[in-house]
């Protein structure tokens, strides 16, 4: 159940995402700080980098962890070096997925004068405490009761400890698990191999560029359109129309598809199709371990065709 109230703060997150996108002040926005960050310092910080150079130089979600997780295309080096980043890169990955969540609340109680900045700024650290307040008395209460019907009231410093301890224990794993999943489902958007190898000295145009460094999460079964489903993608499986209109409902995305392909074709670009999300996934370990999907793929097939 802890795992489950985690996924849904990430789910409450797109939300708040999809709110601060469009108006950016209204009561819908605080949803976002569901997720462990503030709507206000991300909207007008980190967010608006990222929507104006994805994956480039100054982009925050392109940044990673180095020398542990590193977003970049195949490299050129040692053969030491490619095996390290094979094996430790995917696997630094998800441990920093499942605790970036908590990392971030433990920058912002060390930011100086916590209690004389606005309110705002520090909106991430009241749903996450609200939770541990709310775990943490539970526990006690339960271990109170149950102590109590028992006749053993002696010992209930030790059933009492252990109860909070307990309670404190669900509240990491709420933490990390809807940490965990909001990662998984953000990062697979920009980090496929075709995201990387885009130059921008080729691409001058900015939609082409978002065009180019954004990957679509497909939904099968024709449930596209269906607000649920959406939902539990936080609402970016249209990633490539969100970055060409940032202040559209992310629910009426999936309508704009088919003119933004005619308009595509026309000027020579191509709006790629969905892709199913294992697919992603992969193509995403196979970016941090550094390897070439498409060369792996030729060479595969010029071994079949001799």
């Amino acid at each position: 159940m802890a795992m489950g109230c985690g996924v849904m703060t990430a789910v409450m997150g797109g939300f708040g995402h999809n709110a601060l996108h469009q108006r950016g002040e209204t009561w819908d926005c605080w949803l976002f700080d569901c997720a462990g960050i503030s709507h206000e310092d991300y909207r007008v910080g980190a967010h608006t980098y990222h929507h104006m150079r994805p994956n480039l130089p100054g982009d925050p979600d392109a940044f990673g962890m180095p020398p542990f997780v590193i977003w970049s295309p195949p490299t050129h080096c040692k053969t030491s070096t490619k095996m390290l980043r094979c094996i430790f890169s995917p696997l630094a990955f998800h441990m920093w997925a499942a605790v970036t969540v908590l990392l971030l609340q433990g920058v912002n109680l060390s930011r100086p004068g916590l209690f004389k900045r606005d309110f705002r700024q520090n909106a991430a650290l009241v749903a996450p405490f609200v939770m541990l307040c709310i775990l943490v008395f539970s526990g006690w209460a339960l271990s109170l009761h149950g102590e109590f019907f028992r006749g053993g009231v002696i010992k209930y410093g030790l059933t009492g400890e252990l109860g909070i301890l307990h309670s404190v224990g669900l509240w990491l794993l709420t933490w990390t698990s809807g940490s965990f999943y909001f990662m998984l489902v953000t990062n697979v958007t920009h980090n496929q191999e075709r995201n990387w190898v885009a130059s921008p000295r080729d691409i001058q145009d900015w939609g082409a560029w978002q065009m180019a460094t954004a990957t679509d999460i497909s939904i099968p079964c024709g449930l596209r359109g269906v607000p649920l489903c959406g939902m539990m993608l936080i609402f970016l499986h249209e990633q490539t129309l969100h970055h060409l209109f940032p202040a559209l409902d992310h629910s009426r995305l999936h309508s704009l598809r088919p003119m933004v392909q005619r308009t595509a074709e026309e000027f020579g670009l191509t709006l790629h199709p969905p892709r199913n999300y294992l697919c992603m996934y992969l193509g995403m370990l196979a970016d941090l371990a550094g390897i070439s999907v498409s060369k792996v793929q030729a060479s595969i097939c010029r071994r079949k065709q001799s």
